[in-house]
Order: C-alpha cells, then structure tokens, then sequence
C-alpha cells in the first residue's frame, strides 16, 4: 500500500497551510480568500452559489460576506428584477487584493512546479485529474 489518501491529504493541508498564511497577510481567512478568487473569475455571483461552490453554509457564507463587506472587499446590489437577490462583486479594494493574492498563489505554483520534472508533473496532474472526477461521480465530493 502506498498511502496514497494519506500523501494527498498531508499534501493538500500543507498547501492551504500557506495559502492560508497569503490570506492572513491581508487580514483574511483562507476561506475568504478562495471566496475573493472565485467572485473575481465570475465577476458577479450570490450568497447561495458561493455556499454551493464552497460546501459551506449559508450562515458561514453570510458571516464571510459580512467580514468582506466591512473591509470594503466586496459590495452587494439588489437585482432589478427580483428584489430578493444580492448580486456580490468585488469593489475596486477587493480587485487590488485579488492581484497581489493571485500573485503569490502564482508564485508559490511555480514553486510547486519547479519540485518536479515536466514528466512527473504531467502524471501528478492528471491522476488527481482522474481522482477527483471519479469522486464527483461517487457524489464524495
């Protein structure tokens, strides 16, 4: 046995380790971070998707936005056609901090990268490729 759950899951802990360390530099949470990152790539998104996205709940979500708010990272504006909806979005501060954080997150990929060859790297990727959307399928994830 090779200890392959033990070795992905050491591995994925030490990664959040640091980007939680990145975070913490701009006086976030790891999780608030990830929830910069994702609002950047898909410009406007709800409170209800980013509880999808991130498996967390509601509340969570609610506690995080409420946080981003108050640090001005991130607005949010009632939908014109359904007043129940809050679209959120990144204010001008939460775009200058998603740079520098993808900046750092870059770096420390290519730090990653640079541990092993191209060869290895390919194989890397694409058995986590295949592990993931086997555990999609199974619902474990």
């Amino acid at each position: 046995m090779l200890d392959t759950g033990k070795n992905i899951v050491c591995t994925s802990m030490s990664v959040r380790r640091f980007m939680d360390q990145i975070a913490d530099l701009f006086s976030l949470k790891g999780s608030q971070a990830r929830i910069i990152k994702y609002i950047a790539l898909n410009k406007k998104v709800t409170a209800k998707k980013l509880a999808e996205v991130f498996n967390m709940k509601k509340s969570t979500i609610s506690d995080h936005l409420n946080s981003l708010e108050n640090l001005e990272y991130i607005r949010r504006i009632v939908d014109e056609s359904d007043t129940r909806k809050k679209w959120i979005e990144l204010t001008k501060k939460g775009e200058e901090i998603h740079k520098c954080i993808k900046n750092k997150f870059a770096d420390y990929e290519k730090y990653l990268s640079s541990l092993l060859d191209e060869e290895e790297e390919r194989v890397l990727n694409k058995a986590l490729i295949k592990i993931k959307e086997k555990l999609k399928e199974e619902k474990n994830v």
